[in-house]
């Protein structure tokens, strides 16, 4: 859901703007879009996406991306073909998640006239040899040179990145009578005809080295359910005590299990209430003390203001959340763009992180007991809440990509 939500809010606001919008997506998030009146085309199956959440390498740090990688690649096909049946003689604009921009790209080079941009939710989506420099779990430090930052990269491509993509982009380019590209990362920022960040520059200053031309965005937060009440008997909880103490390792974990019940003894050792969130509820332990409750989902931007602290994955969309709303958070990083979203969280005060083997209840607890006890801590999360001044961050986006592509 932290990948879909900016993309949903980009395609209704450009639907407000007088575009013509599909959102191309999911089979399991095909009825969430229908519902809000927006035109859906969908690529996948459910049993595809159950597989890939299924199988525990995929929070991996060094595995987790061929996972995301192997159950797109079958459908990059599927999404050029989709573009390529488009009516030729309208004015096509694709804007892509970075993982079906091979397919996208396909589609563009049959089809010159159609332009392409790239999105890149996180820091970490975009390549850099500058600082800050973190490459999954290990922080380079700022003495290293750029050569050995250079060679780093080079280890990633030629050990993960190019063995795991690049036969199935060069078999699906040869398909389509196109030559084949000799590395992943040259593609994948060398194809769109711009880059736009669905991040602020304030949390990830753009690097010399980031692909151009390049407009920097916001975080495109899900505003979608604002208007619903909270459900009565959360209302009745948050009102009964302290403000409680906020769980959750993403909407698409499924292996939280034994987080989950350190979570509850770590409420345990603190005294304090605690909410865990989870759609998931054979990961919720059956003897929940009354001071703590498991729900399957709350809009966060309902939750966050009555929380203490979030206690989350580290995950994009979360961490955008809490800062928004001005909480704590206490990261737990597993794999993908977490490590440096926990490390940018740290360096502005407002969080810390805890490493995943190490996330037991009495480590758990003295890391929040520690960060809650910093003196500057509620002047840097009301700085950072300060900073989410644009009522409408989508239509700010969509208006400097019209302004592009003109």
């Amino acid at each position: 859901m932290g990948d879909f939500h900016p993309y949903w809010g980009l395609a209704s606001a450009f639907q407000r703007r007088g575009h013509r919008v599909t959102l191309v997506t999911h089979p399991m998030l095909a009825e969430f879009s229908r519902n809000a009146g927006m035109d859906c085309h969908t690529v996948g199956t459910v049993e595809e996406a159950e597989a890939a959440l299924h199988n525990p390498a995929l929070w991996d740090a060094r595995k987790g991306f061929e996972v995301v990688w192997k159950s797109v690649a079958p459908r990059q096909k599927d999404i050029a073909e989709f573009l390529l049946g488009l009516p030729a003689d309208e004015e096509t604009v694709v804007i892509a998640h970075p993982l079906v921009l091979p397919g996208a790209s396909v589609a563009r080079e049959q089809r010159p006239a159609m332009r392409l941009i790239g999105t890149y939710l996180a820091p970490a989506n975009l390549r850099t040899c500058h600082d800050p420099l973190q490459l999954g779990p290990l922080h380079v430090p700022r003495w290293v040179p750029q050569a050995v930052r250079r060679w780093l990269w080079r280890r990633i491509d030629a050990d993960l990145l190019d063995p795991a993509t690049l036969p199935d982009i060069n078999t699906l380019r040869a398909h389509f009578g196109l030559a084949s590209v000799p590395n992943y990362a040259g593609h994948l920022y060398g194809a769109p005809d711009f880059a736009v960040t669905l991040f602020p520059a304030w949390f990830g200053p753009t690097q010399p080295d980031w692909p151009t031309p390049l407009l920097r965005g916001d975080f495109l937060l899900f505003d979608g359910f604002t208007e619903a009440a909270l459900a009565p008997d959360l209302e009745e909880f948050l009102a009964a005590g302290e403000a409680p103490l906020v769980f959750t390792f993403g909407s698409a974990m499924l292996h939280a299990g034994r987080a989950f019940r350190e979570s509850v003894a770590a409420c345990r050792r603190l005294g304090r209430r605690g909410i865990l969130l989870s759609a998931f509820p054979e990961q919720i332990p059956g003897d929940l003390p009354p001071s703590v409750r498991w729900f399957e989902y709350v809009p966060f931007r309902r939750l966050l203001p009555h929380a203490a602290a979030l206690i989350h994955h580290g995950g994009v969309g979360s961490m955008a959340e809490a800062l928004r709303a001005g909480v704590p958070q206490v990261i737990v990083p597993m794999a993908h763009d977490q490590f440096d979203n926990a490390m940018r969280i740290e360096a502005l005060g407002v969080g810390r992180s805890v490493p995943r083997s190490g996330y037991g209840s009495r480590r758990v607890a003295k890391c929040i007991a520690g960060l809650l006890a910093e003196p500057r801590l509620d002047a840097n999360c009301r700085a950072a809440a300060a900073r989410f001044a644009d009522p409408q961050p989508a239509d700010s986006v969509c208006a400097q990509i019209e302004a592009a592509l003109a």
